[in-house]
């Protein structure tokens, strides 16, 4: 099966670049048949990057206001819900993979979503703040607990490289 780790995020806004640190950290951890990606792209556009895959865990970012910075939440594809007011200039994961299903694209049917509250995303410039940098251990622990998951389930013994 086909994997892809997906960090998104941008290095401009301190804390979204969560993803992308816990990514880049993830790609001296696990061997050459996993491929890893960073990317600071939404919407239509992860269409790009998506199609091909059987499985993806995806790294981010997010803000709700809700939980402590630095929580780290493990969510099934399913769990997400639909943007309202989807429009050809923001669409969100599930409407992007509907897309690109009634297109007739090979979508991933596995989808793992670890990401991190971060206290706000629009600070330009800067490193992670303390309690998402210290985040950064869980996202990629958890990425890495669902890799062996599935390599186990499919009786996979590539194994995680050094």
């Amino acid at each position: 099966m086909k994997t892809l780790i997906l960090g998104l995020g941008n290095d401009m806004l301190s804390d979204d670049a969560v993803g992308l640190v816990a990514a880049r950290r993830l790609r001296n951890i696990v061997g050459e048949h996993i491929d890893i990606m960073e990317c600071n792209e939404a919407g239509i556009a992860l269409l790009d990057v998506l199609v091909g895959y059987d499985r993806v865990i995806i790294l981010d970012a997010f803000h709700s206001g809700d939980y402590p910075s630095g929580t780290v939440f493990e969510m099934a594809f399913d769990e997400l819900r639909p943007i309202p007011g989807m429009s050809p200039h923001y669409a969100g994961l599930p409407e992007v993979l509907s897309i690109g299903k009634n297109l007739g694209l090979s979508i991933p049917d596995v989808i793992q979503i670890f990401a991190v509250e971060i206290p706000e995303y629009l600070t330009i410039g800067g490193t992670l703040s303390k309690p998402v940098a210290y985040a950064v251990d869980e996202l990629t622990n958890g990425a890495m607990h669902r890799l062996q998951e599935w390599e186990e389930a499919a009786g996979d013994n590539q194994g995680f490289g050094g």
